[in-house]
């Protein structure tokens, strides 16, 4: 359920029922768990866990490793359905072959840039 998170337009449950991130690095951690071994039992154990491992880390040395060096995540959901509402609104206003390219995101792994 939505309801549970703090801020649906900072992050929401990865999976129905799911922990929801407070940052957008533990928002990654639990769209990636098994990258960061995120445990626990209950979704607020597994949230609890990608909370006090973000807060542990570096927020640009944790950019830059995953920018550069580990490439094969998946994007927090919130993230996706972000570059989804971009890409509906792009697309309902497209038409004339001189429009700047807009964002298709056709699966939750995967977001691709597309001329209109």
């Amino acid at each position: 359920d939505d309801s549970r998170c703090v801020d649906y337009l900072l992050s929401r449950p990865e999976v129905d029922g799911g922990p929801c991130g407070r940052t957008f690095e533990d928002a990654f951690m639990l769209a990636n768990p098994d990258m960061f071994d995120i445990e626990g039992a209950t979704s607020d154990e597994r949230a609890l866990c990608a909370w006090e491992r973000a807060k542990a880390i570096k927020k640009s040395e944790f950019a830059l490793r995953h920018a550069i060096d580990v490439t094969n995540w998946s994007a927090p959901g919130y993230i996706l359905d972000g570059l989804r509402w971009l890409a509906r609104d792009a697309n309902a206003n497209a038409g004339a072959p001189t429009d700047p390219p807009v964002i298709a995101v056709d699966a939750p792994e995967a977001a691709v840039a597309q001329n209109g």
